[in-house]
């Protein structure tokens, strides 16, 4: 239940080599809905090579982007979380913008989250990182019930599950 202007609900890094490990991030929030868009309303991540692993990404939001976690200009490792029921304008479960990286996006569960406009599940943005393993199921948004490319996303899905996003 923390409060972020701006970014980070629960936590914002920029230019530090975190590691999050078997934590829960439950009722976070980031942004002004009139005048600022929060990104990351669990975790926001800049210029960053963090470590996201066995974390619960729950009930957070963002008016930006990234409901559970968002990470712009970084190279994290994302292995083993759950983000259940999180929401943002774009990217509910998670957003990854800007970054090019070769660390993995891994055995992560994403599931009924939703955004107001793209990617309910996640939204990729100018993004070239490898995905494997992750599973995108009953998700909600406009466009890209599970998943939103935008232009310039070049990030490769490998024996993913996407299933009953709307």
């Amino acid at each position: 239940r923390n409060l972020a202007y701006k970014n980070g609900g629960a936590v914002y890094a920029r230019e530090a080599s975190i590691k999050v490990d078997h934590c829960s991030f439950d009722n976070n929030y980031c942004g002004q809905a009139t005048t600022l868009f929060g990104y990351g309303g669990g975790i926001c991540l800049e210029y960053s090579n963090a470590v996201i692993e066995r974390n619960y990404f729950t009930l957070n939001s963002s008016t930006g982007v990234g409901g559970g976690l968002s990470w712009e200009y970084s190279d994290p490792s994302v292995v083993a979380n759950h983000f259940y029921d999180n929401y943002s304008a774009l990217g509910g479960g998670f957003t990854c913008m800007r970054s090019s990286g070769t660390r993995p996006i891994v055995n992560n569960l994403v599931e009924a989250n939703s955004s107001l406009f793209f990617g309910g599940g996640i939204a990729v943005l100018e993004t070239t990182m490898p995905f494997t393993n992750n599973t995108i199921v009953a998700n909600f948004s406009g466009a890209g019930g599970g998943l939103y490319f935008n232009a310039n996303s070049f990030s490769v899905f490998k024996n993913c599950v996407g299933w009953d996003n709307y």
